[in-house]
């Protein structure tokens, strides 16, 4: 008895379809060759090629969740956010100063407490500047606005003519957060 017929063509037919959809939102710039044996993933920013194997027993759809989740821990950009809060001192703080010898009036009020926050560009969609990042410690997803031009900052990053943190700083002093995406997880839970 035939459950199902797996069309090798038909499978190939709806993977460019849907990954040419893919890619028209990566943050890299990327070209693709396919053969009977896979798909080779070019990296034209970095020159570097990524081969994949076609597996026909794996959906279309995770096949190229597959190659994203290679792609973005290998190519896509990381852009750095320090935040400084000012803290007030606690009691106990301003009497351990005191005991090591430090003058009342030479106590600050607040120190500087920095927080660094590295964020992965997940998607960008172009034509509207919008791009989706992703908490590296959270896995929190968001969705930016940048108020500048998404190509010119995409191919800064790409040249590497700033650091994360320069990138980040760029980025956040010219965009507006549109809003926090939530995610649900396998029991349809959003978190």
């Amino acid at each position: 008895m035939l459950c199902e017929k797996n069309d090798s063509q038909s499978y190939i037919r709806d993977f460019q379809k849907r990954f040419n959809n893919f890619a028209e939102k990566a943050p890299i710039l990327i070209s693709y060759s396919i053969s009977p044996e896979g798909v080779s993933v070019i990296d034209e920013g970095k020159n570097t090629v990524y081969k994949f194997d076609w597996d026909y027993t794996i959906p279309v759809k995770s096949f190229i969740h597959g190659i994203k989740e290679v792609l973005s821990e290998k190519a896509y950009p990381i852009i750095g956010q320090t935040i400084e809060k000012h803290i007030p001192l606690t009691d106990e703080q301003v009497v351990k100063l005191m005991e090591k010898g430090v003058e009342a009036s030479k106590i600050p009020e607040t120190v500087i407490q920095k927080t660094s926050t590295k964020y992965l560009i997940d998607k960008v969609i172009v034509f509207k500047d919008i791009f989706i990042l992703k908490n590296l410690n959270t896995g929190e997803l968001y969705r930016y606005k940048l108020n500048k031009s998404s190509v010119f900052f995409l191919k800064k990053l790409r040249a590497e003519k700033m650091d994360i943190h320069e990138a980040g700083n760029y980025f956040f002093n010219n965009s507006v957060l549109l809003n926090k995406i939530e995610t649900r997880d396998e029991d349809g839970a959003t978190g």
